[in-house]
């Protein structure tokens, strides 16, 4: 059975996945995700840095609040919904933003994880098609087996790039 956006979106024709890697090092699980995605550069910079909605449209995300420190940096916090049996995580990172709307970065401040950092980044590809890559480095404080964590990763990633797509395209 699948569950989440993959039910909504099956094979979409928005997404096409070039690579997903899930990696262990050093405790932290790592994934680095690829893709094509069908929509204008623009409006996928706008959702993935939509964190006042993200609520709305991002897998598990329960809460996201978002605190401007300056033009180009930004403090956000996210409340997220994780299934049975991890508990809820809630954490903090900073934003940096690119001038150019093609690349941010977050570093972890605080919260229920140990390590969380990573960036999106957006290369188009014409006006209308971005290859857009996702790469995460997080150490949790879960007792969950890693070969565990990765699954739900791969899952979890796979849902977060429909989810994109799919508010790119609204």
């Amino acid at each position: 059975m699948m569950l989440g956006l993959e039910m909504v979106f099956p094979q979409s024709k928005l997404v096409e996945f070039l690579s997903i890697e899930t990696k262990d090092s050093a405790n932290h699980q790592i994934v680095t995700a690829i893709a094509l995605l069908d929509a204008e550069p623009d409006k996928i910079w706008q959702a993935i840095t939509d964190f006042e909605h993200y609520e709305e449209f991002m897998p598990q995300v329960m809460r996201c609040n978002r605190d401007r420190i300056d033009e180009k940096s930004s403090k956000v916090s996210i409340d997220l919904d994780i299934p049975w049996p991890v508990a809820n995580i809630y954490y903090e990172m900073k934003i940096s933003e690119r001038d150019d709307r093609l690349f941010f970065r977050w570093d972890h401040l605080g919260g229920d994880l140990h390590e969380n950092k990573g960036f999106w980044l957006l290369d188009a590809i014409n006006p209308n098609q971005v290859k857009l890559t996702y790469h995460v480095c997080v150490r949790t404080k879960s007792i969950l087996p890693n070969f565990i964590i990765r699954l739900a990763q791969k899952k979890t990633t796979k849902d977060l790039f429909y989810a994109v797509a799919k508010r790119a395209n609204q």
